[in-house]
């Protein structure tokens, strides 16, 4: 069975709001701005609603714009803090590794010092001591800090999404009340 909504004030949002986004588009409802403020001005005209109706109408969008300005806003104000955090977690993660380079090249040398005879003796010497505790270290620092890198980067752009979706509908609803605005007067 289909399930049936009811909408308040014949108000489908998910319907309204891609008419809105799509207006323009070649294969859109209205080709214009004009077209698309008369479409809602004779879905809501005074002839189908009384004036009390379309004052409620007016509250309530004013209602789903205002909570919707809070998401847009707190959307807006967490993305700041979110990258310096981003931020100083990738610095810490090359700082380490550029200490681990060093503490590298400080074994090798002290290895190196220390070993004169196995040196001459042993022609895979650095070899080993390369694929022993360089590889090893850079191996997992690179890929931690290709992971979080990654997943800056998602994290980033699905707040951006998130953030200009909110934007758009905040516009949408600005509009649509500039218009029942317009039939009240």
């Amino acid at each position: 069975m289909r399930k049936t909504y009811i909408y308040e004030y014949n108000f489908n949002f998910k319907q309204e709001f891609s008419i809105y986004n799509n207006i323009g588009k070649n294969n859109a409802m209205h080709k214009n701005y004009s077209e698309w403020v008369s479409y809602v001005q004779e879905k809501y005209g005074l002839q189908k609603y009384t004036k009390t109706s379309l004052i409620n109408f007016l509250h309530y969008l004013i209602g789903l714009r205002n909570s919707i300005e809070i998401k847009k806003d707190s959307w807006t104000n967490g993305l700041l803090p979110l990258i310096s955090v981003f931020l100083s977690i990738i610095t810490t993660l090359i700082f380490s590794l550029l200490n681990i380079m060093h503490s590298f090249n400080i074994t090798i040398t002290s290895i190196y010092a220390g070993n004169v005879q196995e040196q001459f003796y042993d022609e895979n010497f650095y070899a080993d001591l390369l694929s022993e505790t360089l590889s090893s270290d850079m191996g997992v620092y690179c890929l931690g800090v290709i992971l979080l890198a990654l997943l800056g980067i998602i994290i980033f752009s699905n707040i951006t999404n998130k953030i200009s979706l909110n934007k758009q509908k905040y516009y949408f609803y600005c509009d649509y009340i500039e218009i029942i605005n317009k039939i009240l007067d």
